[in-house]
């Protein structure tokens, strides 16, 4: 320690309880934060990308402000389309896609609502639940950590 003071070692123990609960509330902010996307009025058209393994599934929600002809595009990673959607929603309607990936790959969704405003509700579900192995991993961590304390307390 700089000053020349004296730090107690840290315990493997306690190591192991901050990383697993660091991870499991890591987790946790990442399925709870619900980013809400928009389009402003006159705005371009939103467009984003995600990683899709097999039979992942992304659904998205329009919601305009005024009546709006939506079209959602999906495209891979070569830049060709492989499914659209043209539709007239009326004010405070909701139109809904789903889109099923064929194969693992980087896709690329296009939103555009002809300069209208809009409410964008993107939600993406995984086959194979990987979004969801920091928790088990996480709780491995901490439940290793507490018996380790345990025991090296039993031993003193």
């Amino acid at each position: 320690m700089g000053g020349g003071g004296a730090a107690p070692a840290l315990k493997l123990s306690d190591v192991f309880i901050f990383t697993g609960v660091s991870i499991l509330f890591a987790s946790l902010i990442m399925h709870a934060w619900q980013p809400e996307f928009s389009v402003e009025e006159g705005g371009d058209v939103f467009s984003n990308g995600i990683s899709l393994m097999k039979d992942d599934i992304i659904s998205i929600s329009v919601q305009p402000n005024n009546e709006s002809t939506i079209r959602i595009s999906v495209q891979d990673d070569n830049g060709e389309t492989i499914d659209s959607k043209i539709s007239t929603v009326a004010s405070g309607k909701t139109m809904k896609f789903t889109f099923e990936a064929d194969s693992s790959g980087f896709y690329t969704y296009k939103i555009d609502t002809r300069g209208n405003e809009a409410q964008l509700d993107i939600d993406t579900q995984r086959k194979w639940l990987i979004d969801y192995l920091p928790f088990p991993i996480g709780a491995a961590l901490l439940g290793f950590g507490i018996a380790q304390r345990n025991s090296n307390d039993e031993q003193q």
